[in-house]
């Protein structure tokens, strides 16, 4: 998968928190949680503090994964 902005170090990051969100949501196709994670990370790049951005990115894709589970 691949990560369309950010540094190659963000797209590692990225990639370890889309297999972690994957895990969690495994009733959500890899596919949907990769996309909606890139789209919180793309939301983010250019911060001025890049250091917390992967966090940042799995929280809130995280919220939008819970969010879509309750509402199926």
């Amino acid at each position: 998968m691949e990560l369309r902005s950010g540094s190659p170090e963000d797209a590692e990051e990225i990639a370890i928190v889309i297999e972690r969100l994957a895990m969690r949501f495994p009733d959500v196709p890899l596919v949907e949680v990769a996309e909606i994670t890139r789209e919180v990370h793309i939301a983010l790049t250019g911060r001025p503090i890049r250091r917390y951005v992967p966090v940042f990115v799995e929280r809130d894709a995280r919220d939008r994964l819970r969010e879509r589970a309750r509402h199926g």
